[in-house]
């Protein structure tokens, strides 16, 4: 074999291009060298043939050597169905005219060519159509019956062509790559072909520049003519139309060399008999690396361009993800790649659309040596029914299957209902249909990372939780709920774990309070037609309609009923979480338990209370996270049940708080440790601890979770037995409390403290006082703090309980 041919005009974009790349290693392969191997590389195809690259074009051209074979014969793509070809009487003049001088013409090259146009010219007149084209184009029942025949009697080299442009089924179905059927809008793309065989190899004669022009096409050598016709959806450039190039200049000439290179390529994708499901709940042909279009973030990609629940409305008829491979390949590999290239997830069902195909190339579903894809969407541009073919960007195949798939792949069935059930059209809002976008956003920008770059970021897997929520919000508001969306599901295993080295955990103040409140679990018991439920389920259903059928059940459904959702979206987040807070405590008269329904498997540090209190933090992204975080089954921790662990009182005694001569607080840290010498507390948890209002420190102890921490003992830490008590329903505490009543509240809440053992520090008659006094709308933000679990109870007890005497 000669050296390698580098083709520089066999660039992978825009789409004609690489169709035209195809095409050339699909005709050499064909009809001049089985040998033949091609693949990518610094942007262009390249081949290894035993053709030299004179013999290459002359190949194309004329024939090779003195024989003049092997010699380029063009496949026979005639379409007599659609637009306005020459077989008929009153068609395209143009056309009928070439088809007369292909028929007269004596070269071997066009001999399938020939007998494909008496076989079909035969057909239309046996059946009475050859006189007028609007008999067999404009009568759908005839058009039919006119390509189930053409499919049974065309020769074997018109069958490939046939199988890239329709799939039959009960009807006809058209493959994207050639319009409908090889139709594009009013333009009938096969006359174009034949137009542009005309001039580059003649029927007789050939124009003059067909050979600059065939080294243009292949090598990007410079070209002085081209051709009138254009090169529709594949060439944007040469569409007569503003907008539609890839440059801000207007229409380029066509080479007409690009146009047969192009068309000849799109042969090889040829359609299949099997289905894959469609966004409209039907099936449709799968054609290879071809998809339904979802917006991912990539430049250009817009929502609007989606499929609609109206069908003749959509703006982007299909979406190609065409392979990019660097080792060289044969055409049967090729082919084989092409004929199992229906992108296949984990679970075997196909890649149905774009975030999808994601899933597929990220799980290795399609790894024969392909390095990536380049992606293509079917806009329509130039007017109804008349499209474009535009860059999408490009995606990485991974060495190894992303890390990621285990989490994505959870949300599964609930992507699968907003697909098809959530398109633009009555009944479905645009904030729903923004929200559902988000969630396959959010989803491809995870996969990316993790093909791409190789690495995840806590926020990339955030949203997709907090997208996901943010959906079922959106649909929680719509009357017919339960037809469009099912409540998303608990999410498992690894969303609450650090999984294949991928954590959720950003390690900002937002998310550990999000998390804690998020963790709350379910409490009690209580029957409900014969039924064992919890008296108070898990924070979710406090923040939406829905509730489960039993305790022991995963499955989520609307509850038009319910009466734990206090959740509102025009609420401040403290605001929402003092109502969370109130709706728990009124629902456990209902049932039957031990402490209150404020147990979490995760407690928030002093400092990110502090930062809250203070106003430091974006309360409407903690908002957000904390619907995301609500999606967790149950939260693994160290901890054997909720609100049990890190149960001990420290010593704070030596600790000092000073002022400086600018009032100035400082404070001097004596902090407890354990016996290896490790702090039991942070310096900045205890700084904190002091800096919050001392009306917390009290308050919060009568709104823990679990048991109280042990009482104080001075000069030592105290560590739990397991048999302190739990705090009592302290209801009229928080009502006090949000009433703007905080003597009242903190006088309350002592007593009851005092009643379980535990006597404060802050004398009866500051209690009485109004030391302790805050403006209403700081108590009812305290209020919200109080819902919040927290990591270190003991601390608080340390502060404001008395010492235990003995």
């Amino acid at each position: 074999m000669s050296q390698p041919l580098a083709l520089a005009g066999c660039t992978p974009e825009p789409l004609g291009n690489y169709l035209k790349a195809l095409g050339v290693f699909r005709l050499i392969a064909e009809q001049a060298d089985p040998q033949a191997r091609a693949w990518w590389k610094d942007g262009c195809l390249w081949l290894q043939t035993r053709l030299s690259r004179p013999d290459l074009e002359a190949f194309l051209l004329v024939g090779v050597g003195t024989e003049k074979s092997p010699v380029y014969a063009p496949t026979p793509i005639f379409a007599p169905w659609g637009g306005n070809p020459g077989f008929y009487k009153d068609g395209n003049a143009g056309a009928r005219q070439r088809q007369q001088r292909l028929l007269e013409t004596t070269h071997s090259r066009f001999d399938a060519s020939r007998k494909t146009l008496r076989v079909i010219s035969t057909l239309l007149s046996e059946k009475g159509w050859i006189a007028k084209y609007e008999l067999v184009t404009k009568k759908d029942d005839a058009k039919q019956s006119c390509i189930r025949e053409c499919r049974r009697l065309l020769p074997s080299e018109a069958v490939e062509w046939f199988d890239a442009a329709v799939a039959l089924e009960d009807s006809a179905n058209f493959g994207a790559l050639f319009g409908t059927g090889g139709n594009e809008g009013r333009a009938d793309i096969t006359n174009n072909f034949w137009e542009f065989i005309e001039e580059v190899l003649g029927l007789p004669t050939p124009r003059a520049f067909s050979g600059e022009s065939l080294s243009a096409a292949l090598l990007l050598s410079p070209r002085s003519n081209g051709s009138s016709a254009r090169g529709g959806q594949s060439f944007p450039s040469t569409a007569d139309a503003p907008n539609t190039g890839q440059q801000f200049m207007g229409m380029t000439s066509m080479n007409p060399w690009d146009g047969v290179l192009m068309m000849e390529g799109c042969v090889l994708f040829a359609g299949a008999l099997t289905k894959r499901l469609s966004q409209r709940g039907k099936g449709k042909p799968a054609f290879p690396f071809t998809l339904e279009y979802v917006a991912t973030e990539s430049s250009g990609e817009s929502l609007r361009e989606q499929g609609k629940q109206d069908v003749k409305s959509e703006k982007c008829r299909a979406e190609f993800w065409m392979p990019i491979w660097d080792q060289p390949c044969s055409l049967a590999d090729f082919k084989a790649m092409l004929a199992e290239g229906r992108l296949q997830r984990r679970n075997g069902a196909n890649a149905e659309h774009s975030v999808r195909a994601m899933e597929a190339v990220a799980s290795l579903g399609v790894s024969r040596g392909i390095r990536s894809f380049k992606r293509f969407g079917l806009f329509e541009r130039r007017g109804q029914g008349t499209y474009i073919a535009s860059q999408l960007g490009e995606f990485i195949v991974p060495d190894k299957p992303a890390r990621s798939l285990d989490l994505v792949e959870q949300l599964d069935e609930f992507r699968n209902r907003a697909y098809t059930n959530l398109r633009e059209g009555p009944g479905v809002p645009d904030r729903v249909l923004f929200a559902r976008a988000n969630l396959e956003k959010a989803v491809a920008r995870v996969l990316r990372g993790d093909t791409g770059t190789g690495s995840v970021d806590a926020g990339s897997l955030l949203g997709v939780v907090v997208s996901a929520s943010l959906l079922e919000r959106e649909v929680s508001t719509l009357k017919d709920r339960s037809k469009r969306l099912w409540p998303c599901q608990w999410l498992r295993g690894p969303w609450q774990t650090s999984a294949n080295g991928l954590s959720f955990d950003d390690e900002t103040e937002g998310f550990r309070l999000a998390r804690a409140v998020a963790a709350i679990a379910p409490w009690g018991e209580a029957e409900r037609d014969g039924r064992t439920i919890p008296a108070v389920d898990a924070i979710r259903s406090n923040l939406l309609p829905v509730s489960r059928d039993t305790f022991s059940t995963r499955f989520w459904n609307w509850n038009d009923t319910s009466r734990s959702v206090v959740w509102s979206n025009s609420a401040t987040l403290l605001d929402n979480l003092a109502c969370v807070l109130q709706r728990r405590l009124i629902d456990m008269a209902c049932g039957r338990g031990v402490g209150l329904p404020l147990a979490s498997f995760f407690g928030a540090s002093f400092s990110d209370i502090l930062s809250l209190w203070n106003q430091q933090l974006d309360e409407a992204r903690i908002g957000d996270l904390i619907h995301g975080l609500s999606l967790m089954t149950s939260w693994e921790s160290a901890e054997d049940e909720p609100g049990t662990g890190n149960k001990f009182t420290p010593d704070l005694a030596p600790t000092g708080v000073w002022f400086d001569t600018l009032d100035q607080p400082h404070a001097t840290f004596e902090l407890p440790h354990d016996a290896s010498g490790r702090k039991l507390l942070a310096d900045a948890d205890v700084r904190a601890a002091f800096e919050l209002p001392r009306s917390y420190a009290l308050l919060k102890l009568c709104f823990l979770g679990g048991r109280l921490p042990p009482r104080p003992v001075e000069n030592q830490t105290v560590h739990s037995d397991g048999a302190e008590p739990y705090p009592t329903a302290s209801i009229d505490v928080l009502r006090m409390l949000l009433a703007g009543r905080m003597p009242d509240a903190m006088r309350r809440a002592a007593m009851k403290l005092k009643a379980l053992g535990y006597p404060t520090l802050i004398p009866d008659a500051a209690l009485r006082s109004s030391e302790f006094d805050l403006v209403p709308s700081d108590c009812r933000r305290l209020a919200g703090l109080l819902l919040i679990p927290i990591r270190y109870p003991g601390a608080l007890a340390s502060l404001v309980i008395k010492p235990n005497p003995f």
